[in-house]
Formats: structure tokens, C-alpha cells, sequence
């Protein structure tokens, strides 16, 4: 698997694309995924993007690190309500 760079994970963000993504777990499992990426953090060291998980439906946070093979694709979103993102920011940033 490659990294995609940042470029296809900035323009779904700024263009409000959906991304289909490749993205390894810490286990080393990959899986395929839709998603609306809603925000953008850095819990140092690590950036994370705050998504909206269509296989979970449910709001997700991927590791930027982890992302493999970025498609943007020509599916537009709305942003959603930001309290669930907010939560999940903040649980997250208790993990590490």
C-alpha cells in the first residue's frame, strides 16, 4: 500500500468530498471506508482526522499516519452537528 500524502485528504476536506480511504488499524488490519472527513487535530505527535464513518455510521477518528490509497470522490456532504466529533476528540485524546 502507498501513502497518499496530504493533498487528497486537504481537498476532500476543503471541497466537502467523500474519501474512500484504505486504512490499517493498529493491528495491521485494513479496511476499505467512506468518509466525511469534519475536522482535523494534532494530539502531539500524532494528526488525526474526524469523520463521519459510513461502513460504522457513526463518527470515527483515523490516524492521518494510517490513511493508504485516497480517492476523493465526487459524492458532496454537509457537515454535521460537531458535539459527537467534539466527544470523540475528547475521548481520544484520553487514550494516548
Amino acid at each position: 500500500m502507498r501513502r497518499p500524502g496530504l493533498a487528497p485528504i486537504r481537498r476532500g476536506f476543503i471541497e466537502m468530498k467523500q474519501l474512500q480511504i484504505a486504512y490499517s488499524d493498529r493491528q495491521g488490519v485494513t479496511t476499505v471506508r467512506r468518509i466525511e472527513p469534519q475536522f482535523i487535530y494534532l494530539n502531539v505527535p500524532v494528526w488525526y482526522l474526524l469523520v463521519w464513518d459510513d461502513l460504522r455510521n457513526d463518527v470515527r477518528a483515523f490516524r492521518i499516519d494510517r490513511i493508504h490509497d485516497v480517492v476523493v470522490t465526487d459524492h458532496a456532504f454537509r457537515l454535521r452537528n460537531r458535539e459527537a466529533f467534539l466527544r470523540q476528540a475528547e475521548q481520544q485524546v484520553r487514550l494516548v
